[in-house]
């Protein structure tokens, strides 16, 4: 009460301590300069002139365009116009979200609940998490604005038009730029604002109205200002800390910028939240340059004749900078200009959170060279001055005053535009929902491919690699494809029972056949395409039944392969599906007198004919179907019967091959073998599989291959097959020695090294295309980790709940999920 009176002694406000009161909407509007959108010149129009926006395509690695720009920047950019290169790791991910998601609606129960939980997780993550390993997917979006200030008549808007398209023209190899309309503008500003109910809102849902002033179109934003960040009032509750780079590494190259997310081998360093970079640069006219270069060189050299000079770091360097600049100004080959970057730290929580998150981006900054100021009681102008259009000439004025602006040549300006970003995938809906190493969503399709859409995956053993192939092929069988896993181990067991597939167990518990002639497509044997896939693929299966593999003399080899293909086709062409192996034996024994080489192979083949040992699989007609859209064929089961294995793979895979040929060619199909080895063996088996790639990549099919190591994949002809015959590798976590081995630059060997597995956060991946490399993680949800889980206190938990307390699988699972009991 004494406090209250004495303040109104003197006309004074109450005191309090309570946190000073939000801006409301009216006043923050007021502080914020945009007001029209002119359709016909495609210009905004704010307090201080009127310019352009553009979005362009995050750059990855080195380009030219840094080489554009500066030319750009010297030949087509007037004095007096400014140009700012945002970088924002936008929150807004639910477009990338829905897409993947509307792919795969409809399936089952289980693929909406594996969809949504998934979708939540990375919605749950965008904003920033507490883990130490952080992952937090965003959306890396860039944007050019160039403006002029004051009045602009139509020789003002002429050079702002020259300068918008060669500055366009800077960009045409590298994505091009697109004019952002004023609802995407909107958008845009309520993101950076962090507004109330933006995250949960479709880009552009509140529509954008000519009549009423912009910065008036931002319901739900407002402010409050901190000594050290702004609170920001949407949910969940967030600050931000801005801070302006004051000092610059003597040397830069542009492809330098790519680190300033994160560097990738660190993974403990990366942003908090989202960070949004703004690189502002005026352009001064070439006399005031020259005369502020004179100045400049005259001090410098009148400080060199006294004691102060050896006070000065880096005399000699900048005296040689000094000396080679002053010409190239007054030639015309190089310009000045008056810039402010700055980097705004976003974090979950208020000013503690943001003032952290601020630290952790210097310290990746630093990394790079690059240092800021301490800028406490400066958020509200520094924020300000980071938003699109935000930084005036009075602006950079006043950050001159602060020394916070400083002074670069073209050269460095072009250098330092903060335009990076990561790889954006390949696919939108269809596809594996990936994460970069520094955060950018994406998806990864196997199936979008100039090539063959078969994959190799390599991951030492605890990288995460089954769960991997379990994501894709159950995302392949989700978009609407068709699966057929070839498993050595039971490990698809329980993936399969859960998403209601066909498990197939050679463990004599069903009578099985697989007679090859009766799996055969009778109407399709008409067409010479179709009868000489199949005719070829047949003979590789009989081969392999004669251990033709074995045979050293390949003419022998190719002569007995001729005549088992002549046998093939005179059986067919009698018998059409009722013929057998049998009939293929008889009719080679016929021909012994005339080929007696043929004795040993009828002998072989004895085995497979009726009466032989395993002639019980292929007499009578085949009985074992594929077409269930995600079945699984396990064969551990038969790995100690010797010459069996290899032939009960090749029918496997003859029909998972059939299932390609019978399906429309707009639904994809896959067949997958994990870690088995040890049935791919011999010269026979890997001339199947190159009948098996060919055949593949007519009707959209892939063959998708799995192992621990590299050498697995050079240990027998077949296996080596399927690694030269794969578009795709996909490597996981690797021991060094092994990428060591690996025919690849020592960079790419040194990220590959780097790759890492967290444990119910994320497996880095890379992925190696016939374009190049690309780099990233899988971040799988609580939910989808059950439904991948192999063990057994998993499995049996899973059980109980079904079988004892009669819960369905997605129930089942949301309980286990809920209870911590999914490990």
């Amino acid at each position: 009460m004494l406090r209250n009176l004495v303040g109104g002694l003197f006309d004074e406000p109450d005191w309090t301590e309570e946190t000073p009161a939000l801006f409301p909407d009216a006043a923050l509007s007021d502080l914020l300069p945009w007001r029209s959108y002119d359709p016909e010149r495609r210009l905004y129009h704010f307090a201080h002139g009127a310019g352009f926006l553009f979005e362009a395509g995050p750059l990855i690695g080195a380009s030219e365009v840094a080489g554009n720009l500066h030319g750009t920047l010297l030949a087509q950019m007037p004095a007096g116009v400014c140009l700012q290169v945002l970088n924002w790791s936008s929150p807004g991910i639910s477009g990338a979200l829905d897409a993947w998601q509307d792919s795969r609606r409809n399936v089952s129960a289980l693929i909406d609940e594996m969809a949504e939980a998934r979708a939540a997780h990375m919605m749950g993550r965008r904003f920033g998490v507490a883990a130490t390993a952080r992952c937090i997917p965003h959306e890396r979006r860039v944007f050019l604005a160039g403006w002029m200030e004051g009045e602009i008549g139509l020789a003002q808007q002429g050079k702002l038009t020259a300068f918008r398209t060669a500055l366009k023209g800077c960009f045409l190899d590298a994505g091009g730029l697109r004019d952002v309309p004023p609802e995407g503008f909107l958008d845009i500003l309520s993101g950076l604002l962090h507004s109330a109910g933006w995250g949960d809102r479709a880009p552009g849902s509140d529509g954008y109205s000519p009549e009423v002033a912009l910065n008036y179109q931002l319901p739900g934003s407002t402010l409050t200002v901190h000594a050290d960040a702004v609170g920001l009032n949407g949910s969940p509750a967030m600050a931000a800390t801005a801070m302006a780079i004051t000092a610059y590494p003597k040397e830069w190259d542009f492809g330098m910028g790519a680190l300033l997310g994160g560097q990738p081998e660190r993974i403990a360093e990366r942003p908090a939240g989202p960070v949004l970079t703004a690189f502002t640069a005026r352009a001064i006219d070439q006399e005031t340059s020259t005369g502020m270069m004179a100045r400049g060189r005259v001090k410098l050299e009148h400080a060199g004749s006294t004691q102060f000079g050896r006070f000065i770091a880096d005399f000699q360097g900048k005296k040689a900078e000094f000396d080679r600049l002053a010409p190239m100004l007054e030639a015309g080959n190089e310009k000045l200009f008056e810039t402010l970057y700055t980097v705004v730290a976003y974090a979950r929580g208020g000013p503690v959170e943001a003032a952290l998150a601020a630290q952790d981006m210097a310290r990746i900054y630093r990394r790079a060279g690059l240092r800021f100021s301490r800028d406490r009681y400066l958020q509200l102008p520094l924020f300000l001055a980071s938003l699109p259009f935000g930084c005036s000439a009075a602006h950079l004025a006043d950050f001159r005053r602060l020394m916070r602006m400083r002074l670069l040549k073209g050269e460095a300006v072009a250098g330092l535009a903060p335009l990076h970003g990561e790889w954006r995938g390949n696919a939108r809906g269809p596809g594996m929902l990936l994460v970069g190493r520094q955060g950018q969503t994406f998806q990864w399709d196997n199936f979008v491919s100039s090539g063959n859409y078969n994959t190799a995956v390599i991951g030492k053993s605890g990288a995460g690699k089954s769960v991997f192939m379990q994501e894709m092929v159950t995302g392949i069988y989700a978009s609407g494809g068709r699966v057929l896993v070839i498993d050595d181990g039971y490990s698809f067991q329980t993936t399969c029972e859960i998403l209601g597939g066909a498990h197939i167990a050679f463990d004599g518990a069903r009578d099985i056949r697989l007679n090859p002639f009766s799996v055969l497509n009778a109407a399709s044997m008409s067409t010479d395409e179709y009868k000489s896939d199949a005719v070829e693929l047949l003979t590789r299966v009989i081969a392999t039944m004669a251990e033709l593999s074995d045979v050293q003399d390949t003419r022998v080899r190719e002569v007995e392969e001729s005549l088992i293909a002549e046998a093939v086709m005179a059986i067919w062409d009698e018998k059409g599906p009722e013929g057998e192996v049998t009939d293929i034996r008889d009719r080679l024994a016929r021909a012994i007198d005339r080929e007696p080489r043929l004795k040993d192979v009828v002998g072989k083949l004895n085995r497979f004919a009726r009466g032989g040992l395993y002639g019980r699989y292929f007499e009578g007609r085949a009985n074992l179907s594929v077409d269930t859209p995600f079945t699984v064929v396990e064969l551990s089961d038969i790995k100690s019967q010797r010459g069996l294995e290899s032939v009960i793979l090749q029918m496997v895979i003859f029909l998972g091959s059939e299932l390609m040929f019978k399906t429309p060619r707009s639904l994809r199909v896959a067949i997958m073998i994990d870690e088995a080895w040890d049935l791919l063996k011999g010269d026979g088996t890997a001339r199947f599989i190159e009948g098996i790639v060919r055949r593949a990549r007519k009707y959209t099919g892939a063959l998708i291959t799995g192992t621990q190591s590299i050498d697995d994949y050079t240990a027998n002809p077949a296996s080596k097959v399927c690694l030269e015959n794969s578009d795709f590798t996909v490597f996981l976590a690797q021991r060094p020695e092994t990428v060591d081995r690996l025919g690849v630059p020592d960079a790419v060997k040194e990220k590959l090294k780097s790759l890492v597995s967290v444990p119910g956060e994320f497996s880095e991946l890379a992925i190696k295309a016939p374009e190049g490399f690309a780099f990233g993680r899988l971040v799988l949800d609580p939910f989808s980790l059950a439904v991948f889980s192999s063990k057994g206190a998993t499995v049996e938990r899973l059980r109980h709940y079904r079988e004892a307390e009669g819960m369905d699988v997605v129930t089942a699972l949301r309980t286990m999920v809920a209870r911590g009991e999914a490990l």
